[in-house]
C-alpha cells in the first residue's frame, strides 16, 4: 500500500514537471519583456523630458511649433503661380517661343537648337519676372526652417508622411536655376549670381530635417547646384569679385553632426509612432505587406525585447555623425548592420512561418535608411569641395597670372586643405597641361578664365 502511494506521488510529480517547466519559462519570458518594456518607457521618457519628438503627433507640433506661419502663407501664395508660368514655358505653348527645331532635320543642327532653347527660357524669365523678384524677397529675410510635415492615418495604416514642400522647392529652384543657366550663356554674371543666391534662399528655407527621405530629396538639389556651378566656371569672364561672391554662396562646410541627429531623431519619432512603442506592452502587431501591397496580408507580432533593441540601434544611429564627414558611410554600414541584428535575433514570439527575411522587409519600413543618407551627404559634400577647389584655382591664377604648382597654394586665396580634399579619398588629383594653359581637378577641365 505504501509502495502503492509512493508510486502514485513519483507519477504525479513526474506529470506536473512539464507544467512547472512551463510555467518557469513563462515567468522567464514575462519577466524579460516586462524588464525590456520598463526600459523602452524610460526611454521614451528621457527623450520626452528632453524636448526631443517621440511618436508622429509629437514630431508635427515640434516643427509647427518651430516654423515661421507667415513664411509658410507667403510661399504657399507664390507656389502655384510660379508652377503655372514654367509648366506653360517649359512645354514651350507661349506664343512668343518660336517653333521646336526637329532633331531628324538635316539644315537644324546643335547651334539651332540652343538658340531655340535660349528664346524659349528668354521668353520664360520674361514672363516670370514678377514671380523672380517675389522670390528674392523671400529668400532675402531669414526665417524659421519651415516644414509642413502631415500625416495621414488613411494612408499607409497612420505610417504614410507627405513632404508637401518637395514641390514647391522644385518648382522654385528650377526657376532659378533656369535664371541662373540663361544669365550664364548670356554673359550676365551679376544676374547668374543673383539667380544663384535666390536658388540658395529658396533652398534654406525648405531646409528639411524632418526626414531621411526630406533631407535626401534636398541634398539632390544642392549636388545638381554645385553640378551647374562647376559647368559654369568654365566660361571665359568671371572676375576675381564675383567668383568670390560664388564661394560665399557655396558657403563653408554644413554642421553634418547637427544635421545628421536632427533627421535621425525625426525619424526616431516616427518609428516609435509607427511601431506604438509608446504604450507599455509586452508584445506588438505589426502589419506585414506582402510584394508591396497596400493591404495587409500578414501580421507580425514582435517582443518588448526586439522593440528595445530597435530602440537602442537607432540611438546608436542619431550618433553616426558625431564625428563628421570623414568615415561617415563606414560607420553607417556597421550601424545597419547592428541594427538588422539586433531586430533579428532579440528574444521574440512571431508567426512561425515568417522567416527573417521577410521580418526584415516588415521592419525596413519602420528603420532609417542610414546608408544610402551617408553615402548622399559624402557625395553632395564633396561636390561642393570641388567647386570651391575650382573657384580657387580660379582666384589664384587671375591673382599671379599662372596655375598654381600645387593645391597647397589656394591657401593665399583663404582656403585650407579640407576644401581641396574629398571626404574619403584624400586630396583632389590636380595637374596643369601649360600648352593649353588648362588645369584638371579630380577629372574635371578647368579653362583659364581672363577676369573682365
Amino acid at each position: 500500500m505504501k509502495r502503492k502511494s509512493l508510486l502514485a506521488m513519483r507519477s504525479f510529480w513526474i506529470a506536473l514537471c512539464p507544467l512547472i517547466l512551463l510555467l518557469a519559462v513563462v515567468t522567464w519570458w514575462v519577466g524579460i519583456q516586462l524588464t525590456a518594456a520598463i526600459s523602452i518607457r524610460h526611454r521614451i521618457h528621457q527623450i520626452r523630458s528632453a524636448g526631443l519628438p517621440y511618436d508622429e503627433l509629437s514630431l508635427s507640433k515640434h516643427f509647427f511649433a518651430s516654423s515661421s506661419q507667415a513664411s509658410s502663407s507667403a510661399w504657399f501664395e507664390v507656389m502655384h503661380p510660379i508652377f503655372n508660368v514654367t509648366q506653360a514655358g517649359y512645354r514651350a505653348e507661349s506664343s512668343s517661343v518660336p517653333r521646336e527645331p526637329s532633331e531628324n532635320a538635316p539644315n537644324e543642327n546643335r547651334l539651332v537648337r540652343e538658340a531655340w532653347e535660349r528664346d524659349l527660357d528668354k521668353a520664360l524669365l520674361a514672363g516670370a519676372e514678377p514671380l523672380l523678384r517675389r522670390l528674392r524677397q523671400l529668400t532675402q529675410k531669414p526665417s524659421t526652417v519651415w516644414i509642413p510635415l502631415v500625416f495621414d492615418e488613411e494612408l499607409d495604416h497612420g505610417r504614410q508622411n507627405k513632404l508637401a514642400p518637395d514641390g514647391i522647392v522644385d518648382v522654385c529652384s528650377r526657376l532659378a536655376a533656369t535664371e541662373f543657366v540663361y544669365a550664364v550663356k548670356e554673359k550676365q554674371y551679376d544676374r547668374a549670381i543673383q539667380a544663384l543666391r535666390t536658388e540658395s534662399g529658396c533652398l534654406a528655407a525648405f531646409d528639411w530635417l524632418a526626414s531621411i527621405a526630406g533631407d535626401s530629396y534636398r541634398s539632390d538639389l544642392l549636388s545638381k547646384q554645385y553640378r551647374r556651378t562647376q559647368e559654369a566656371l568654365n566660361d571665359a569672364s568671371w572676375n576675381d569679385e564675383q567668383l568670390l561672391e560664388l564661394s560665399q554662396i557655396v558657403g563653408p562646410m554644413p554642421d553634418i553632426a547637427k544635421r545628421w541627429q536632427s533627421v535621425i531623431e525625426a525619424e526616431r519619432a516616427m518609428t516609435l509612432g509607427g511601431l506604438g512603442a509608446t504604450n507599455f506592452r509586452l508584445t506588438y502587431d505589426i502589419e506585414f505587406l506582402v510584394n508591396n501591397q497596400r493591404q495587409p496580408t500578414n501580421t507580425v507580432t514582435i517582443a518588448a525585447t526586439r522593440m528595445n533593441r530597435i530602440l537602442q540601434a537607432i540611438d546608436d544611429d542619431v550618433r553616426i555623425g558625431e564625428s563628421g564627414y570623414f568615415g561617415l558611410v563606414m560607420r553607417a554600414q556597421n550601424a545597419r548592420a547592428a541594427q538588422w541584428y539586433a531586430a533579428l535575433t532579440a528574444t521574440s514570439i512571431s508567426d512561425c512561418f515568417l522567416s527573417h527575411r521577410d521580418l526584415r522587409d516588415t521592419l525596413a519600413p519602420y528603420l532609417p535608411a542610414v546608408t544610402t543618407y551617408a553615402d548622399q551627404l559624402k557625395s553632395t559634400e564633396t561636390k561642393r569641395r570641388l567647386v570651391l577647389t575650382t573657384i580657387g584655382l580660379h582666384r589664384y591664377r587671375l591673382a599671379n597670372n599662372h596655375w598654381p604648382e600645387s593645391l597647397d597654394d589656394l591657401r593665399s586665396v583663404g582656403l585650407s586643405l579640407q576644401d581641396w580634399t574629398s571626404v574619403d579619398e584624400g586630396a583632389f588629383e590636380y595637374h596643369v597641361d601649360i600648352d593649353s594653359d588648362t588645369a584638371t581637378i579630380d577629372n574635371e577641365r578647368v579653362s583659364a578664365v581672363d577676369g573682365s
